[in-house]
């Protein structure tokens, strides 16, 4: 934590909680060009917002946004889903109480590389 408060003084970011809104989860989506870590997750985004309707879900390109764009995206959410890779590093910005689920894909690419690497 407090790494993250440190991070946020000298990137001239807010280190105050900033959950005065309504509940947001936040999909971090399409954060690789690997085909087995690129996902949009508009299946999850359509069951969570049929069921609860009341909840903010949002749907974010990461590499779009500047880096203070992509800080106060996670600091606005209560929930950040996405793939493990470099878009999960910035959850080290989610506010105390938020939740980060991340999905890792064990087959495809992930056991291809990691082979590649053992062998070298």
């Amino acid at each position: 934590w407090r790494f993250r408060q440190f991070m946020l003084k000298n990137i001239g970011g807010t280190t105050k909680a900033s959950h005065e809104h309504p509940f947001t989860i936040t999909f971090s989506v399409n954060s690789s060009n690997n085909p087995s870590r690129r996902k949009n997750f508009a299946a999850h985004v359509h069951v969570l917002q049929s069921r609860y309707p009341s909840v903010t879900t949002q749907s974010v390109e990461l590499s779009r946004l500047t880096l203070q764009e992509q800080i106060q995206v996670i600091q606005s959410s209560n929930i950040f889903v996405t793939v493990i890779g470099g878009s999960a590093s910035t959850a080290m910005f989610l506010d105390r109480n938020a939740c980060l689920i991340l999905y890792y894909n064990d087959i495809d690419d992930f056991v291809k590389d990691h082979h590649k690497a053992t062998s070298m």
